[in-house]
């Protein structure tokens, strides 16, 4: 037996409110620029690798299985320090925010 549906689409958030969500993201992420790399293991993790890929040119994972592109994009940030590496993280959470809570922002530019 079928049943037939009767669900409609969820609503999308309007684009103000998907900027306004990556705005306080990027905000929750600002006390956490400046710091260094704190006392979380994996930052210090990433710190080293990207240390010994400098000093060797090779690429080293900072944890397995490895994070190439945050490792190698980090690895381009690393000589303005830890506050370049830990901006970057709050640019990538902020992206990946407002590309979540506002998906037609992304339909403009073709992205998938």
């Amino acid at each position: 037996m079928s049943i037939p549906r009767t669900s409609t689409e969820p609503r999308a958030l309007a684009p103000a409110v998907g900027a306004l969500l990556a705005l306080g993201v990027f905000a929750s992420h600002l006390p956490f620029l400046l710091p260094g790399y704190g006392t979380d293991t994996d930052a210090w993790k990433l710190a080293n690798a990207l240390r010994n890929m400098v000093e060797t040119g090779h690429y080293t994972s900072s944890r397995m299985p490895g994070y190439p592109v945050m490792e190698l994009a980090s690895l381009l940030f690393m000589r303005w320090g830890p506050w370049a590496t830990n901006a970057l993280s709050a640019l990538a959470s902020t992206w990946s925010k407002l590309t979540t809570a506002s998906p037609s922002l992304c339909s403009d530019y073709s992205m998938p």
